[in-house]
């Protein structure tokens, strides 16, 4: 039968051939016209459909009283949501964190606003603060640049980068925004900014001949806030270890504070006051700048003497435990130990065609082991796991310390005896002879992270104790508590608990 109307086609395709041409012709220049239309992306739009809502609420007496007056309304609100199919919640004393999962291939932005609504529609206590987080591939910058000059300071550079080549960058066409960061401002830039926005609305005054910059005059904000402690203060050099000993709250708080203080002024501090400032903060400044001030400092010992809760406990007339320098040694040692690890150095070798070819469609060129950097194996250990199984234990081993502390435990886990050996060898070298070297178990965290969380009523001592809850928050509200992981603790964490490390990073972009 199917002979019959083959037949009967070719008979009439003969017999009307110039019909047959005709349409020949008009289905390819249909397809022709298509082919054009198509739309083109390096990195499409992908979204996730998941959501994260945080509520922050100070005021709450415990976790019980934060579940009852918000996390339970907030879900009773967002289970309404159309689409939405799971709903997961973590509740501790004083925050919570929500995540929404609905349905792929929604609107994502309209969903998003049904949860803005159904969030602003719950009866939330006063106090109670909501942040909502939502993330796809279109958020991540497209593209990355650096700007140097031969002939311009850095703070004109700065200038010449925010007057002159951002205002072009925004008017291009799908730039939503731009960014800048590094540079450097002049020291009395601020004192400058103040003065123009009072010169808009005051009659111009004529300038001294001879102005020049008040050095070591502190942010307004500092000032305000001491005489709101009744502390008269408004240059550095009044800044007194009895003064340093008022700033009371959190870690993270005093290192906020101490971090209004302009750099560049630090030199004009005490020397005794500068060798009071915590480790914590000095470890956020310029390596030069921190040799300028141990010099300053040194009749008084230097800088980098005491951590945060030593120095209050110094300066309020407490004494310290002697144990505090054996532990600072053990640290030291560790940290020794990780950085020798990650400056090892190995042979690169050819990548996968795959891995090339992938990296290719999202606009980047990688052909050897060298070209891979952690955050780009983050992003493949997430987005894409199943293309680490195209890694040969040579390739494997060629990767840099840092690269491999970026691929998932599960991975590792799944690895042949002797690749998880040279693995761990390249991960954490022995110190000495007959020393073992880690199995991908359960390590012991830092003393930082054990304090800190007995701080806020938690127990933990291993690399098992880290939920992925925990991390989060870590990575939320002290990500400089990160710098003390060692490869070997990162490789022990759960994948679950490595993954929420990208996706924090993440959300900081947008919020």
């Amino acid at each position: 039968m199917l002979t019959k109307i083959f037949d009967k086609i070719t008979r009439l395709s003969i017999r009307f051939r110039w019909i047959t041409i005709a349409l020949t012709a008009i289905f390819m220049a249909i397809g022709i016209y298509a082919a054009t239309q198509l739309n083109l992306e390096m990195t499409p739009r992908v979204e996730f459909p998941q959501t994260i809502v945080i509520v922050q609420w100070p005021d709450a007496e415990d976790a019980d009283n934060f579940l009852n007056e918000v996390t339970i309304p907030l879900e009773n609100n967002l289970e309404t949501i159309e689409n939405v199919v799971n709903i997961e919640s973590t509740t501790k004393p004083g925050m919570a964190f929500i995540i929404v999962r609905n349905e792929f291939g929604q609107n994502q932005d309209a969903i998003v606003e049904e949860i803005e609504t159904a969030v602003s529609a719950t009866t939330l206590p006063d106090t109670a603060e909501t942040q909502i987080l939502n993330f796809s591939l279109s958020d991540l910058p497209i593209t990355i640049s650096s700007i140097s000059s031969s002939n311009m300071t850095l703070p004109e550079l700065k200038i010449f980068v925010e007057s002159e080549v951002i205002p072009e960058l925004e008017t291009v066409t799908g730039v939503s925004k731009v960014t800048i960061s590094g540079g450097q401002e002049f020291p009395d830039e601020e004192v400058k900014n103040e003065s123009e926005a009072v010169a808009e609305t005051a009659e111009p005054i004529a300038a001294e001949p001879n102005a020049m910059p008040d050095p070591g005059l502190l942010p307004a904000i500092i000032s305000e806030g001491a005489a709101q402690m009744g502390i008269e203060v408004t240059h550095i050099q009044e800044i007194t270890p009895d003064i340093l000993a008022g700033i009371t709250g959190t870690e993270e708080q005093i290192i906020a504070i101490l971090g209004l203080i302009p750099e560049e002024d630090l030199i004009y501090a005490p020397a005794n006051t500068l060798s009071y400032l915590p480790i914590e903060y000095i470890d956020t400044l310029d390596t030069d700048l921190v040799l300028e001030l141990d010099s300053i400092a040194a009749e008084f010992g230097g800088v980098r003497q005491y951590s945060t809760a030593d120095v209050q406990k110094l300066l309020n007339g407490e004494s310290i435990e002697e144990e505090v320098e054996e532990v600072a040694e053990t640290e030291e040692v560790s940290t020794e130990i990780a950085e020798t690890a990650v400056k090892t150095a190995v042979e690169a070798v050819p990548l996968p065609d795959a891995w090339i070819s992938g990296a290719a469609k999202m606009g980047q060129t990688i052909s050897t082991t060298a070209d891979i950097t952690p955050e780009f194996m983050e992003t493949i250990s997430q987005m894409a796991p199943d293309m680490l199984n195209a890694l040969t234990p040579e390739i494997l081993l060629a990767f840099p310390p840092d690269v491999l502390t970026a691929l998932p435990t599960s991975y590792l886990k799944g690895l042949d005896a002797d690749t998880q050996d040279a693995v761990a060898a390249l991960l954490l070298p022995p110190a000495q002879e007959g020393m073992e070297l880690p199995q991908f178990e359960s390590v012991p965290l830092p003393d930082a992270w054990i304090s800190g969380a007995a701080k806020m009523g938690q127990t933990i001592s291993t690399t098992a104790d880290i939920t992925p809850e925990f991390m989060e928050t870590i990575s939320q509200m002290a990500p400089d508590m990160l710098n003390a992981l060692t490869p070997e603790m990162w490789i022990a964490f759960a994948p679950e608990t490595t993954a929420v490390i990208l996706q924090s990073a993440l959300a900081d972009t947008l919020a």
